[in-house]
């Protein structure tokens, strides 16, 4: 594990003991933009983004993040998916919240890239803000990290992408003007305790809405095309 995450995550140690003035901002909102899908796992895996939204205009600037991630199956899925990669956006057209100012990407140790390669069934991931106060969170998606996946021959459905809440595993930071002080802060929709929170899925074996759909359009069409033949035959 690179230095710079190691000291990510002993600073979420010592901000959680911050609680007393901790808050749950409702309308910061963790999410990914749509269903990731592969249909074939011979093909190179699909990239996921993870990403932060504010949909209730308000006005606080993060300066640090975590998130703990997971991949939990749904339904009837069978097999294994598992994490193949995690990082941080690294190209300005990747929309990053902290771009040009993170403590990570931007600080005199470049970080290996990826930050994180696996196989692995969990990831720990975060950044925090060189400038100290952050960015204001846009009512537009902003992206946190990016990862890829590694799959079993006999993985097929949908996975889960969960977030694991609580203090010491998923959070976002703001700084105190007055004092100084980090003030950790669950997302709106993971609760500071509780159940693993799914924020986005992967389709595992699944072909694109658009082959579906051709697929259906193909199938209408030799019905029709049947029925037609069978009046006149």
């Amino acid at each position: 594990m690179h230095k710079h995450t190691q000291l990510l995550l002993s600073l979420s140690a010592g901000l959680s003991m911050l609680l007393v003035t901790s808050t749950s901002s409702a309308g910061y909102l963790v999410m990914v933009g749509g269903d990731a899908v592969w249909p074939s796992t011979d093909d190179p895996s699909p990239i996921c983004y993870v990403g932060i939204v504010n949909d209730q205009g308000l006005t606080d600037c993060l300066a640090g993040w975590q998130l703990k991630l997971v991949i939990v199956p749904i339904g009837d899925a069978t097999g294994q998916l598992r994490f193949g990669m995690a990082d941080l956006p690294r190209l300005e057209a990747e929309e990053y919240l902290l771009w040009g100012d993170s403590g990570v990407l931007d600080g005199p140790d470049p970080p290996p890239e990826p930050l994180i390669t696996g196989p692995a069934d969990e990831v720990v991931i975060g950044d925090y803000a060189l400038s100290g106060f952050g960015s204001e969170i846009p009512a537009s998606v902003k992206t946190l990290a990016k990862m890829s996946f590694v799959a079993s021959g006999d993985a097929h459905g949908a996975f889960g992408l969960a977030v694991v809440p609580g203090p010491d595993s998923s959070f976002w930071a703001s700084l105190d003007p007055v004092e100084f002080t980090a003030v950790i802060h669950a997302y709106g929709n993971v609760p500071a305790t509780g159940d693993r929170v799914v924020v986005g899925r992967v389709l595992v074996g699944v072909p694109e809405p658009h082959v579906l759909a051709m697929l259906v359009t193909g199938i209408v069409f030799l019905l029709v095309g049947g029925r037609r033949l069978g009046r006149h035959g």
